[in-house]
């Protein structure tokens, strides 16, 4: 009898730590969306990224909302026709360790952008059939209307690189 328990109780404990090894562990960390995946360099150090729809939302906000009107915010709305409070939903900050780089999806009227970064005196290049705005200390581009990338230039060069290279990848 006491064998039977025993052997029992064995099979029971082995039962239950295969049962705990073969579970999915809840995923921890960053959620980022899918649109972001291909600009997310496999060398990234450090992801920190913020849904604003949802921040907005937070008791938090709704109290200091009135202490966010920022000049520059508001001259963004007014020189480039984007109100960060509500066009963007989300911002995904991405730092390799030597360039920083933020992924931003919105609502972005890309055509009336462009037109607005130009006329504010943003240069325009071309680079692997996307338009990039800016200079080497500052560039943006855009991606279908949704998605925008900014950094310096040539970290805006190295997320198209990425992007078309699908090496794109959460670390």
């Amino acid at each position: 009898m006491h064998r039977r328990l025993t052997l029992f109780a064995g099979l029971a404990a082995i039962a239950l730590i295969t049962t705990a090894a073969c579970t999915k562990m809840p995923t921890k960390g960053i959620a980022v969306p899918s649109a972001f995946r291909p600009l997310v360099p496999p060398d990234t150090k450090v992801l920190a990224g913020i849904e604003l729809a949802n921040l907005q939302s937070t008791p938090l906000y709704q109290r200091h909302r009135d202490q966010l009107a920022f000049p520059l915010l508001d001259g963004a709305r007014e020189r480039f026709g984007v109100d960060p409070r509500r066009d963007l939903s989300t911002l995904l900050f991405v730092w390799n360790g030597a360039d920083p780089v933020v992924i931003a999806r919105g609502k972005f009227q890309q055509r009336m952008l462009e037109h607005n970064l130009a006329s504010a005196g943003f240069h325009s290049t071309t680079y692997k059939k996307r338009t990039v705005f800016g200079d080497d200390r500052g560039a943006v581009f855009l991606e279908g209307g949704v998605v925008a990338v900014a950094g310096s230039a040539a970290s805006v060069r190295s997320e198209i690189d990425l992007e078309d290279s699908g090496r794109g990848e959460i670390p």
